[in-house]
């Protein structure tokens, strides 16, 4: 057909995204950073719901049928299930080292 395709040239007018955080002393700041891009990648949704989910891999709030999704989402629902799995861990264990207090 005479005519090349530049794979070069066609990501040139695909969006990207990228994550960049400025070096910056202040913890707090990049922080609230890095919690901001979360809440951007899971379209508002990142720590909405409690930890009450149907599969313990995803967080409570994806649902990978019922809508289109980023791979930026997907980490970000990853992420917020870790942080989930390690909450409700440490809740028991905590749970569990305050009963014998409790019973004398």
């Amino acid at each position: 057909t005479g005519e090349e395709t530049n794979p070069d040239k066609s990501r040139s007018t695909l969006a990207r995204c990228t994550l960049s955080i400025p070096a910056t002393k202040n913890e707090p700041l990049r922080k609230k950073l890095i919690l901001d891009t979360l809440h951007v990648a899971s379209r508002g949704n990142f720590l909405s719901k409690a930890a009450n989910r149907r599969h313990s891999y995803v967080a409570p709030w994806f649902d990978p049928t019922q809508q289109w999704f980023s791979l930026p989402m997907y980490l970000t629902s990853r992420f917020e299930a870790s942080l989930w799995d390690v909450y409700t861990q440490r809740d028991k264990i905590m749970k569990m080292s305050d009963e014998p207090k409790n019973n004398s």
